[in-house]
């Protein structure tokens, strides 16, 4: 046993003393035995995980006799031949082993061949090979606005998604999408994302959110990419809009109210018997879920008008959700003057920012009127005569009262050509109606056109009643007699 082991020491030591320094076939042959392998060492190099690379190895018989092969071991990720060959002599026969890349990283291995050559009956062939991988890294794969305070002060925020190749291969971002941008509420701005990012590169592109309705959203990032880990990545997107809204309604005291989320709002006072005082009022009110912030102006105000608080006075002032501020509104209508004005309110809710209210009202009143408001003659030639109906109507609220008969006035010309015929008398009364068109209530008269000589002619009818804002109502009359 001794003698066995000190030969066995002594020729290894050889062994390796004379591979070091063999130049031919025939020396290796010599030490190795019959079989001799080229290459001596299968490297497979970069191969992406998940893929497979074969390499041949020739097996060549140095030797004096036929040699038989009877085996090959080795173990995953390396895969070598099965069964059995032989061999002449002088003759050579390929294996295909191949690596199948399990992972990112460094793998090595051993192809142990087996034979019935006496001397060197295995033989081993180191393996090696290097797993590699693109790889999709996305930071953060969740984005959460939270709730958003949304006023008219609101800017966009924005926020930043960070890809990174972790892997040791390639890949390229082909495709970066926002899936849904909820009426412009998302907004993507994809920088220099879209491109090819070798190992260890990254880029940024960004988010934005600003809301454009009150409550939550959802959106996402779509990241497409030729990475076989990580083909499509999803960014989830997610806020809440919260806040203050404005919502202002306005109406008289015994009357309904008009609103700004269903229209305009509106205090309409209607007719007021004059010096009579009638109420109303505006309600500045907080739909949302956070304090209202507002002001209330009025650019002309008007003295049958008032306000209580004053707006002029009152300044900003603070609404909390749910709640309202009030300006009851009184009208004493002083004149027979139609009275209109408008109250301005102004808000930091980005829903509705301001709103305006308009506020009118009138006493009521006769209002004289006629059919046609003016009346105009042409003759020609030997026509001497025309003629005219006139209506008088009333466009008020009030019985219009004639106050002196209806005569004509001014007559300009070479001489009299107007006359008028059943002119209404004093005390006449015309009932409110519909005033301006054939069937209104009214009462008729005759102008008449006769005149002396060729030429101009002018004069003006004057109709004096209880109409308060008009009392003398003129209706102008002309005529023209030609050749």
């Amino acid at each position: 046993m001794r003698v066995f082991l000190r030969r066995l020491g002594w020729a290894a030591t050889f062994a390796t003393m004379s591979l070091a320094g063999c130049q031919c076939d025939d020396e290796l042959a010599q030490l190795n035995g019959a079989l001799l392998l080229e290459p001596p060492v299968l490297d497979f190099g970069r191969v992406p995980v998940g893929g497979e690379k074969k390499l041949m190895l020739t097996m060549r018989n140095k030797g004096e006799f036929r040699l038989t092969i009877t085996g090959y071991e080795t173990a995953l990720p390396f895969v070598g031949p099965t069964g059995t060959a032989t061999i002449g002599t002088g003759k050579t026969k390929e294996i295909e082993v191949a690596f199948r890349s399990p992972s990112i990283g460094p793998h090595t291995g051993v192809l142990t061949i087996t034979s019935d050559d006496p001397k060197v009956p295995s033989v081993d062939v180191p393996l090696s090979g290097e797993g590699i991988q693109a790889a999709v890294l996305v930071d953060p794969l969740e984005i959460d606005w939270g709730e958003v305070l949304w006023t008219t002060q609101t800017t966009r925020e924005s926020r930043t998604v960070t890809i990174t190749n972790p892997g040791t291969d390639s890949f390229e971002l082909t495709e970066l999408t926002l899936t849904d941008p909820q009426g412009g509420a998302f907004e993507l701005d994809v920088g220099d994302a879209i491109k090819t990012y070798g190992p260890g590169q990254s880029e940024t592109f960004t988010v934005s959110y600003l809301p454009k309705a009150m409550g939550p959203v959802a959106s996402s990032v779509s990241i497409k990419t030729t990475a076989p880990l990580g083909g499509e990545v999803v960014v989830s997107l997610r806020a809440r809009a919260v806040g203050p809204i404005l919502e202002v309604c306005a109406g008289p005291d015994n009357g309904t109210e008009a609103c700004a989320s269903t229209g305009a709002p509106r205090l309409d006072f209607g007719l007021v018997a004059l010096a009579q005082r009638t109420t109303g009022h505006v309600r500045v009110m907080n739909i949302g879920d956070r304090e209202l912030v507002a002001n209330a102006s009025l650019p002309t105000p008007d003295p049958e008008l008032s306000f209580a608080p004053d707006p002029t006075t009152l300044g900003m002032f603070s609404v909390a959700p749910g709640g309202e501020q009030r300006f009851d509104v009184a009208y004493l209508p002083a004149d027979y003057g139609f009275d209109s004005i408008n109250l301005i309110i102004g808000s930091n809710s980005a829903v509705r920012p301001s709103s305006v209210v308009r506020i009118d009202g009138r006493a009521p009143r006769a209002v004289a009127s006629s059919i046609p408001g003016t009346a105009t003659f042409t003759l020609s030639g030997g026509a001497n005569h025309s003629q005219l109906t006139i209506k008088l109507t009333n466009c008020g609220e009030l019985a219009l009262v004639l106050s002196q008969n209806v005569a004509l006035t001014n007559p300009t010309g070479p001489g009299a050509a107007f006359t008028l015929a059943n002119a209404p008398t004093a005390g006449t009364t015309i009932q409110p109606g519909p005033c301006q068109n054939p069937d209104a209530v009214g009462v008729d008269f005759t102008l008449n056109f006769d005149p002396p000589a060729n030429g101009i002619y002018g004069g003006v009818i004057e109709v004096h009643s209880n109409d308060e804002m008009t009392p003398i109502y003129r209706i102008n009359v002309s005529g023209d007699k030609r050749p």
